[in-house]
């Protein structure tokens, strides 16, 4: 009985043991997790009052981190600028900025013996350049000045004179940023556009606007038609010729090129060539360094409702004929002009002649339509032309010839 009674004291003095060393464990870990705790308030208050002296820029750098490798969103948008923290700024702000970075790199400002006239952009790393031809028409030696102010002398690979358009190329081993072309198909009345250029020699300006019309037909200083262009309130001013129009990705959607002014007030529309027939007629500048586009020789006019009402015209759309080129091609084809001369705002037209209503099997409603379906075409090439010819469809092969200033000049819109 007493070895039992021996026993349990054993034990209870063992469990009372245990029990006595687990509560000074837990007693030592709660004081240690209290302290933990404590540190952390503390250093939390240390750096909240130190935030609040030298805000997050002063708190970043105090743990060593470099503000000038941090960016906000995307590669060209500093988290930084001086003190101005961007997640402070609005979504719209972050994109004129985003755009801006991304693309400015790729602007060079044209001159001529350091008298700038015009603007420009790279399209690729090795130095190849796009801008408007009356940008360079007049320049001897050009000099290219790129954003951060280095300057190259450029060569011309090719130009169109007609769309307004010319390709450079500096040579030099260095690697330049280039902007993307994007389809001008895809475009909509509306959406946001900035212009990034040289306007009155201040270099690398920036406007904003938006698209306020597309597909514009513009007549240029000599006559010529413009077909397809985009209008825009983004401001245009002298030596913005040749910049970039961007879309909010920072991509081009068109080429500043030209001014409309009243003459009775201080008011101005914008226009920009497409991106399409900019890329387009680059491509070709880079192969051939030239463009001979294949033209109808023929003085025409654009139908609207009230040559159709006035000459009881038994088609709506169309280009009507009011003369051909005595002995040309579209003569020889069986082209025919009008009889009856009648006057038609500032111009004479002559009504009677055949209206051109489809080529290649294309409809041709406008003159837009046939600048587009003979803008691949070459001089000597035959295209099949249907035209309304009182009432009936007549079947025509022309052979197309050089599409001059003379006959582009003299379309009627």
């Amino acid at each position: 009985m007493n070895g039992l009674n021996k026993i349990i004291k054993i034990i209870f003095l063992s469990v009372c043991i245990i029990v006595f060393i687990v509560f000074i464990l837990f007693l030592i870990n709660l004081t240690r997790r209290y302290e933990a705790k404590k540190r952390i308030e503390d250093l939390k208050d240390i750096l909240t009052e130190y935030l609040d002296q030298n805000g997050e820029k002063g708190l970043l750098e105090l743990v060593g981190i470099p503000i000038e490798d941090l960016y906000y969103k995307n590669e060209f948008t500093p988290l930084y600028n001086h003190n101005q923290p961007s997640w402070k700024l609005s979504e719209e702000e972050l994109n004129n900025i985003y755009v801006y970075n991304k693309c400015n790199q790729a602007i060079v400002y044209i001159s001529d013996n350091n008298s700038r006239t015009g603007s420009g952009f790279f399209i690729s790393e090795d130095g190849l350049i796009c801008t408007n031809y009356h940008v360079i028409q007049s320049l001897n030696n050009i000099t290219v000045v790129t954003s951060d102010g280095e300057e190259y002398s450029a060569q011309i690979i090719g130009y169109d004179e007609e769309n307004d358009v010319a390709v450079l190329k500096v040579n030099s081993e260095r690697i330049f940023s280039y902007l993307n072309f994007s389809s001008s198909e895809d475009l909509y009345v509306g959406q946001s556009v900035y212009i990034i250029g040289n306007p009155f020699g201040y270099t690398g300006s920036i406007s904003k606007g938006i698209i306020s019309a597309l597909g514009r037909q513009v007549r240029d200083l000599k006559g010529n038609v413009v077909m397809g262009m985009i209008q825009t309130d983004a401001i245009i001013s002298f030596g913005n010729s040749g910049g970039p129009l961007l879309n909010t990705s920072g991509e081009v959607i068109g080429m500043a090129s030209s001014i409309y002014r009243s003459s009775e007030q201080n008011n101005s529309l914008n226009f920009c060539l497409s991106s399409n027939v900019v890329s387009e007629t680059v491509d070709v500048l880079k192969k051939n360094g030239l463009i001979n586009r294949g033209w109808i020789d023929f003085y025409g006019v654009q139908l609207n409702k009230n040559i159709v009402d006035f000459g009881s015209l038994k088609v709506k759309n169309g280009i009507l004929v009011s003369s051909v080129v005595p002995n040309g091609k579209a003569y020889s084809a069986g082209l025919k002009g009008g009889n009856k001369i009648v006057e038609y705002g500032s111009y004479q037209i002559k009504l009677g002649g055949d209206i051109i209503t489809s080529v290649n099997g294309i409809d041709v409603k406008t003159f837009d339509d046939l600048f587009n379906i003979l803008s691949s075409s070459n001089v000597g090439d035959f295209v099949d032309v249907t035209v309304n010819r009182n009432g009936s469809n007549v079947k025509l092969k022309i052979e197309l010839v050089s599409r001059t200033e003379e006959l582009i000049s003299n379309v009627i819109i």
